[in-house]
């Protein structure tokens, strides 16, 4: 019994460790197409729009970005406006500076042709930050349940703890 407590405390307090290393999983690239596949595949697809200026509804990322654009397209449309709406592909066009009275700013238009027949312009630096928040929260809620693992762990090892005390007295 006296290992066994022992046992759960350290595999608890190695799964709150874990927990940590999980949270900076961002610089270990073999683990993040499984804490955060989401992520993963949206990277994809925006590398190939970069590199390829093309992405097309059976490239490999594509249903990400294309989710992405659409949950921004629903915050500023009516739901009846975008039902029947998917997204064909997306044409990343030449960069261009864009002026403003505070700032110059390089944009990188993306166009995006519906199946309606519209193109909307999107700009690259806008999709980058909507993926990375893929996998910030991926990411977190990952690191989190371990972390909550490792302490439920500890906390019924300290438990047999005591109740192995209290059954020596």
């Amino acid at each position: 019994m006296k290992y066994l407590v022992i046992g759960l405390l350290i595999g608890g307090l190695f799964l709150e460790i874990a927990a940590f290393f999980i949270g900076n999983v961002s610089h270990i690239s073999w683990l993040l197409p499984i804490i955060a596949p989401a992520y993963y595949r949206a990277s994809i697809g925006y590398n190939k729009l970069n590199s390829d200026k093309l992405l097309e509804s059976h490239d490999k990322g594509f249903t990400e970005v294309s989710n992405l654009f659409i949950e921004i397209a629903s915050k500023q449309n009516q739901p009846e406006v975008l039902k029947d709406i998917s997204v064909i592909r997306f044409i990343r066009k030449g960069a261009v500076l864009g002026f403003s009275t505070e700032s110059a700013r390089e944009k990188i238009p993306v166009e995006i042709q519906l199946s309606n027949g519209q193109t909307v312009k999107w700009d690259m630096h806008e999709i980058k930050p909507l993926i990375d928040n893929l996998k910030s929260k991926n990411i977190f809620k990952f690191a989190m349940g371990i972390f909550v693992l490792g302490v439920a762990i500890q906390i019924i090892g300290i438990i047999l703890g005591i109740k192995k005390i209290q059954t020596n007295i």
